[in-house]
């Protein structure tokens, strides 16, 4: 049975298709013991494998938008997904359906080769692998490539536990295959713009950034809202190393992302200046001329505008025989 099994599986994709749309030429049957039919149409008709096939074809013509038992192991991660399978849920609802039976089935894309597509439902059906289940309650959606990302995504979105980069991927997948704008996809989603954009704003986040977010523990990642990441990017012009490392720094759990936004927001420091020196030269009581020194420069003020221009002379005079010696020394 095991090579009828096999060629079963071979030929069930494109002849249950065939019969589900009412396309496929069944041969009629002939009276038991009639001359009239050929050996291969009685082979095709008979056999242990198209009669199992029929079998099942006609289930899932029966079972169209209803629920059905589907093996498990028939069931791929379909490639509409955007984030890999979390494994705090997969034990959440591991630890329920050990306790409870299956709630509400999964949607699945029937394929070509006869498996199927998962379009909602990969973490039920991880648990529900994990507590040895072969099979599970599914919903058979003949779907369009589109329809099957949207289904995909949207159902993912109205998860409460996702994270807002988790909701970006989604929305960026959306964006980038479609070309939709931002209005578009709040108006698919059913969400209002500001929440689109505020998702959206780790788009503005360069790649070395975003691979930090990846690797974020859920828990962590999870903090990384749109709302603080918008607050980041504001900054992205001036402090983009800054932001690189802080975001590094959040993933190896050294720093919360509300302290890298708060070190952003903080005022720069004003460059510590060197003390202003200060000489004042005195005719008696009263000031003939005061010299305040900075760094590199030095700044005389004369009292009288006539002891200013005498002194100008001689500082000149000055600066050019210390230049002449600084000369003769590097030589």
């Amino acid at each position: 049975m095991g090579s009828k099994r096999g060629n079963v599986g071979s030929h069930f994709g494109a002849i249950t298709e065939m019969l589900t749309n009412g396309t496929a030429p069944v041969a009629p049957r002939a009276p038991r013991g009639s001359a009239a039919t050929s050996a291969p149409t009685s082979l095709a008709a008979f056999s242990a494998d198209y009669q199992e096939l029929e079998a099942q074809v006609t289930k899932l013509k029966e079972a169209q938008g209803q629920a059905m038992r589907v093996r498990l192991d028939l069931c791929d991660d379909g490639p509409h997904h955007t984030t890999p399978v979390d494994l705090e849920r997969v034990a959440r609802l591991q630890a329920n359906l050990a306790m409870n039976p299956q709630s509400s089935p999964a949607t699945l894309q029937r394929k070509p080769d006869g498996r199927f597509n998962i379009l909602a439902g990969r973490h039920r059906k991880a648990a529900m692998a994990n507590l040895g289940h072969d099979e599970w309650d599914a919903v058979i959606r003949d779907v369009d490539e589109d329809t099957a990302e949207r289904l995909t995504f949207y159902d993912n979105l109205l998860a409460p536990n996702l994270t807002d980069y988790a909701r970006f991927r989604g929305f960026a997948q959306r964006k980038r295959s479609k070309g939709l704008t931002e209005q578009q996809i709040a108006d698919e989603a059913g969400v209002h713009r500001t929440t689109v954009n505020r998702v959206m704003s780790f788009a503005s986040l360069t790649a070395e950034m975003l691979s930090s977010v990846e690797r974020m523990p859920s828990e962590i990642q999870a903090t990384v809202t749109g709302n603080l990441v918008t607050d980041i990017v504001r900054h992205i012009d001036k402090k983009a190393p800054l932001i690189a490392e802080g975001l590094a720094k959040v993933a190896d759990q050294q720093l919360r992302v509300s302290d890298l936004v708060r070190t952003l927001e903080a005022p720069e420091t004003a460059p510590v200046r060197q003390a202003v020196e200060q000489q004042v030269v005195r005719v008696g009581k009263a000031m003939f001329a005061k010299m305040s020194r900075r760094e590199g420069r030095v700044i005389v003020d004369f009292a009288d505008a006539a002891d200013a221009q005498e002194a100008e002379q001689a500082v000149l005079a000055l600066l050019k025989e210390r230049a002449a010696k600084k000369k003769s020394a590097a030589k």
